[in-house]
């Protein structure tokens, strides 16, 4: 409907979406959440900790005494780690930062091997959290740290986050014990995933996405190919492009995620000549990349803009400037995408297609492909 009343009769039939695969022993999308985060709260009457998720329009914490979405083994970690903060009496901070210690927890799972990162958030970094630690290692039957010469499975680190906002994270990270960084294979490519840059949350609808992107990118091989990836994070949809044989150029202001990026083409050795990294807002990147007049610069773009949608200025030079044959415009966001495309007609494009992915099962939220064929 969407669509329709933003494109009118040029809109397109909307694919059928494509499902999360479940998880081996699942009858259903269950444990697809690989970031498991949970938010700390007072008790009754504020003498306890608890755990859980905020009620629906609001800042109240709703205690959960179990997450079917979540990935088992980071609901394993998160409850160890409320335990050892219940033992230790500390006390729940408010949304805002104010009147406690404890903020929350972000556990990250790898999907295929189930290591994972644990983050503690705090207001501070106070000397009773050194017996939490403890508590919590032990816990888990890990001990303080990995045994001389083994590669460890996990890792645990503080954050400290004073600021009111809704930011997960703040700026100071104190790194604890174990791994500092997890790997993720999506659509064959293996991925560096750190406690605090984003990565996707459900890594198995991440593949589909991956394998989607690719396919309407680059239907063939990529040989001789150039490809524009704005917006593009730890190298998701660059580095299996560059992969497949594109010349790809990455641009993402996030310079955790572009040093991952960079990590990751290391790892999947992939041609230097390849992969071209750009740590720039897009906004600024956009500008020391216009084309030049001898041809087609770019065979195609990938856009992955945040949740609000794309800049207008930038997504006026990749239709108008840029004017490659082929844009792929990936949204998790319906409104915002139906709004940026009305400006494909205007330009000289046609929306070809539109390939919804459950990415969030049992919700309303769909990541969705687009693809606008510049028209002769």
């Amino acid at each position: 409907r969407l669509l329709d009343d933003a494109l009118g009769a040029a809109a397109p039939s909307v694919l059928p979406p494509l499902p999360t695969p479940p998880a081996p022993g699942d009858d259903g999308p269950w444990h697809f959440r690989n970031k498991v985060h949970f938010v700390f709260g007072s008790g009754a009457r504020g003498r306890s900790l608890v755990m859980g998720h905020f009620r629906r329009g609001s800042r109240v914490v709703v205690p959960v005494a179990e997450c079917p979405v979540h990935a088992e083994e980071g609901n394993r970690v998160a409850y160890a780690m409320r335990d050892a903060l219940q033992e230790a009496a500390i006390p729940a901070a408010a949304p805002d930062g104010s009147g406690g210690l404890a903020r929350h927890i972000v556990v990250r799972v790898a999907e295929h091997d189930h290591a994972w990162l644990a983050t503690l958030v705090v207001v501070e970094n106070a000397k009773v959290l050194r017996r939490v630690t403890a508590d919590f290692l032990r816990a888990i039957e890990l001990g303080a740290s990995p045994a001389a010469g083994d590669v460890p499975r996990w890792g645990y680190d503080l954050n400290v986050h004073d600021r009111p906002g809704s930011f997960l994270f703040g700026r100071a990270t104190l790194h604890l014990a174990g791994a500092t960084e997890v790997r993720e294979l999506i659509a064959g490519v293996a991925y560096v995933a750190t406690p605090a840059a984003f990565f996707q949350t459900n890594v198995r609808a991440a593949d589909v996405l991956v394998r989607a992107v690719l396919a309407s990118a680059v239907p063939e091989r990529g040989d001789d190919q150039r490809v524009l990836d704005l917006y593009s994070g730890a190298g998701f949809f660059a580095l299996p492009l560059a992969q497949k044989g594109c010349a790809v150029t990455a641009v993402e202001e996030n310079r955790e995620a572009m040093a991952s990026a960079r990590k990751a083409c290391r790892l999947n050795r992939i041609p230097e000549r390849l992969f071209r990294a750009l740590a720039s807002r897009v906004e600024d990147a956009t500008a020391r990349l216009t084309p030049r007049g001898d041809g087609v610069h770019w065979h195609a773009v990938v856009l992955d803009p945040p949740r609000e949608g794309c800049p207008p200025a930038v997504l006026h030079w990749v239709l108008r400037r840029a004017r490659p044959p082929r844009v792929v415009y990936v949204s998790c966001n319906p409104e915002a995408l139906a709004r940026d495309l009305r400006q494909a007609a205007p330009a000289g494009y046609r929306v070809s297609s539109v390939q919804p992915i459950d990415m969030f099962p049992h919700t309303a939220h769909v990541e969705s492909v687009a693809v606008l064929d510049r028209q002769a």
